[in-house]
């Protein structure tokens, strides 16, 4: 309110002045006085060209013939403008890349690579002015300093669309090219489209292909990108309005990886699958470039945790959740976290602890105790995938209540045999 009382009164109080650019007969009228006051409202300078809700950018004669400023022509211009102000830094390159992580399957994704500029700054000595790059400004980044290289994922009309915008080349991997590339022929004149819009600058060949196999269809008409989805989750399929079944619980009970060994004999294509079928996997999978670049780390080895690991541990039973933390805390040295991580167990991971101990000792009775206390454990709560004491105790069933339950069941059991059988 604030702004546009001080842009009316602005308007009122506005005096003629000359301009290069809006000729005195149009400043003197009160459409030239109304627009200069919009104008004025907005006080924040437009961060990038083009920018909506900030304050317009009025070019002067040298923008308008020397620099020869004109409209971006496309949102591609408009980002690699933003790259370059606001992000500091420059696009060097753009790839194609197969994202998927099962064997027999393509899925292509697109990617551009940034190169961190350096910042200019100057400094006054002697009252000359010197300017100078400072190479450690992180420019707001932490760590991202000049000369650091990224890959921002995108779709592959992205990339593409970015690469014709800054002249680059689009790379792909030599296998996949001769894997997927197909032999095409380009059509540059349509007499329907000529006919229909006479005046496109732009018209795009019309692809055709003699395999039969093959569709070329059109896609975009001004729709979001979407991302491919890279393979339907294994299961069950449920129908639009979920399943019949009234009695499905409010937490899902099914706990995938029940034990460390059955953790450390999963793929990474094994991973993949098994996050698909988790209704609790929100995210996206990695694309193998990633899981390629964690294993050649110098700062990774073969007991380290990949990137799809750590998308699958808050997912899995929290007792071997644990285990592999603390493993991998172990062999990393970080005695700290592990001293933590042992100390926060939960009361099922000792049971299951003392039946591994008694299973190895061979006292099959001790073991057959306790697995039954670790399943007693897990029965009282809630969702066995988080840690204890992560959520409201009032979720998980009371332990008092349920083991004096169960001896009046077993009690009850012996003495009216299988009559009370599926009564609770």
């Amino acid at each position: 309110l604030s702004e546009r009382e001080e842009a009316l009164e602005t308007l009122m109080s506005r005096h003629l002045q000359e301009s290069d650019i809006i000729a005195p007969e149009v400043e003197d009228s009160f459409l030239g006085k109304l627009l200069s006051a919009i104008i004025d409202m907005q006080e924040t300078q437009a961060p990038y060209r083009g920018a909506i809700g900030y304050k317009p950018v009025i070019d002067d004669r040298n923008e308008m013939f020397q620099k020869k400023c004109v409209t971006n022509s496309s949102p591609f211009e408009i980002m690699h403008e933003i790259i370059e102000e606001q992000l500091n830094a420059e696009v060097i390159g753009a790839i194609i890349e197969d994202t998927s992580l099962f064997s027999g399957s393509t899925v292509f994704g697109g990617g551009i690579v940034l190169k961190r500029r350096g910042k200019t700054k100057s400094v006054s000595i002697e009252g000359e002015e010197l300017e100078f790059e400072d190479d450690d400004d992180d420019y707001g980044n932490i760590g991202i300093k000049k000369g650091e290289v990224m890959i921002v994922e995108c779709d592959c009309d992205e990339a593409i669309g970015m690469a014709l915008t800054c002249g680059l080349s689009i790379t792909i991997d030599k296998s996949e090219w001769e894997k997927s590339k197909i032999s095409l022929s380009s059509t540059f004149s349509d007499p329907l489209i000529e006919k229909a819009n006479p005046n496109s600058m732009d018209v795009l060949p019309k692809l055709e292909t003699a395999i039969e196999t093959i569709v070329i269809a059109d896609q975009g008409d001004g729709v979001q990108s979407q991302n491919t989805k890279i393979q339907k989750p294994r299961g069950d399929s449920v129908s639009f309005f979920g399943p019949s079944d009234d009695r499905k619980p409010v937490f899902n009970t099914d706990v995938p990886v029940k034990s460390l060994a059955e953790f450390d004999t999963m793929t990474d294509e094994g991973k993949a699958q098994l996050l698909l079928t988790l209704e609790s996997f929100k995210g996206e999978l990695p694309r193998p470039r990633i899981l390629r670049d964690a294993k050649n780390s110098a700062k990774q080895d073969s007991m380290n945790l990949s990137p799809i690991d750590e998308m699958l541990l808050p997912l899995i039973d929290e007792s071997v959740r644990r285990q592999i933390l603390m493993r991998s805390a172990e062999n990393n040295g970080d005695f700290e976290a592990l001293s933590e991580l042992e100390r926060a167990k939960s009361r099922r991971q000792r049971a299951k602890e003392k039946y591994d101990e008694a299973k190895d000792e061979g006292k099959d009775e001790l073991a057959a105790m306790w697995e039954k206390e670790a399943d007693f454990y897990g029965s009282l709560r809630a969702d066995v995938t988080q840690d204890e004491g992560s959520y409201s105790s009032f979720l998980d069933r009371d332990e008092w209540y349920e083991r004096t339950r169960q001896k009046l069941a077993e009690k009850n059991k012996k003495r009216f045999g299988s009559l009370l059988d599926g009564l609770e």
